[in-house]
């Protein structure tokens, strides 16, 4: 009885000191979230995630602790310590579920030339938002990420026309279905055009294999979403003559539905498609990006097919 009751005591007593070694390791890491310095935030949070009492309350210090080690990546300062900063960012982000903060981890690696991993950021912030109803993003959000993830898409699987490799990139959920911009699809009520790689040969309207593949995911998303209207807009870049920009951006548009149909047809769809050709009057808005481009990437930016859903 007697070794009951100084156990409990001893508990008793030893309660402040841990509340009290918390506070304290919480000081650190709101010191080190402050300063946004890439490893201090690392140690702070571990020696919280560590703590048998502390640990418990880890989830409220994810989202900080991701947000300030995202500005430490900028930081020149802390170059040799970045790949590491960047490795306990993406190890915990996707945990957190905030598309606020892929899409700025999407922006660092826009911003340093990687447009594939960039790409995938933001497409997993779309996929966090459809997935978190608590989070959700409005209309101007959207179609910002869109742009976002769509732009990334389109100069990471850039093949000139043709005349070079590109990049075969996919926009899939966890679950292997096919999420990022195509979720544009599942908001009906939502105005979202969103741009994607349907990439032609020089002059024709022949697609690159790059250009096939992600006109297959595109039928895909659209049977997996059972999407039975969509628009089609094809738009070309401003060299050439504008008459036959206009007429190629239509025939392109046209020869995409001929494509789609000819998938959902198979795969048991009636899809209703309509498609518009604008040329060149159209550029792609460019300032959504994160960073300035080159004329080239502006070309591939603007010689695209966006879809809508109708």
């Amino acid at each position: 009885m007697k070794s009951a009751k100084w156990a409990i005591l001893l508990c008793l007593a030893a309660a402040p000191a841990a509340a009290a070694d918390c506070q304290s390791l919480k000081a650190n890491f709101d010191e080190a979230v402050r300063a946004k310095q890439g490893e201090a935030i690392q140690k702070a949070f571990d020696a919280i995630d560590l703590d048998v009492r502390c640990g418990f309350h880890i989830d409220d210090f994810r989202a900080p602790a991701i947000d300030a080690a995202i500005d430490a990546l900028r930081d020149p300062a802390q170059a040799a310590t970045r790949q590491a900063t960047l490795d306990f960012v993406t190890l915990r982000i996707g945990v957190v579920g905030r598309w606020q903060l892929d899409e700025r981890l999407g922006d660092y690696f826009f911003n340093i030339g990687d447009k594939g991993d960039a790409k995938s950021m933001y497409e997993e912030g779309l996929n966090a938002a459809a997935g978190h109803p608590k989070n959700p993003l409005g209309p101007k959000d959207m179609q910002r990420l869109v742009q976002k993830a769509s732009g990334a898409w389109i100069l990471a699987s850039d093949d000139r026309e043709g005349r070079a490799s590109g990049q075969v990139l996919h926009s899939v959920t966890r679950d292997g279905s096919e999420g990022g911009v195509f979720l544009a699809l599942e908001r009906g009520a939502v105005a979202v055009r969103a741009p994607i790689p349907i990439n032609f040969k020089f002059g024709l309207t022949e697609f690159t294999d790059v250009g096939i593949d992600a006109a297959r995911e595109l039928a895909k998303a659209m049977h997996e979403q059972g999407v039975t209207a969509i628009k089609l807009v094809g738009h070309a870049d401003p060299r050439g003559d504008k008459a036959f920009n206009l007429d190629l951006s239509r025939r392109r548009a046209e020869a995409l539905k001929a494509f789609l149909t000819a998938e959902l047809v198979k795969a048991g769809d009636s899809p209703v498609i309509h498609t518009e050709g604008v040329g060149d009057a159209q550029p792609f808005d460019v300032t959504v990006l994160p960073n300035n481009l080159s004329q080239e990437e502006i070309y591939a930016l603007d010689r695209r097919v966006e879809f809508a859903r109708e």
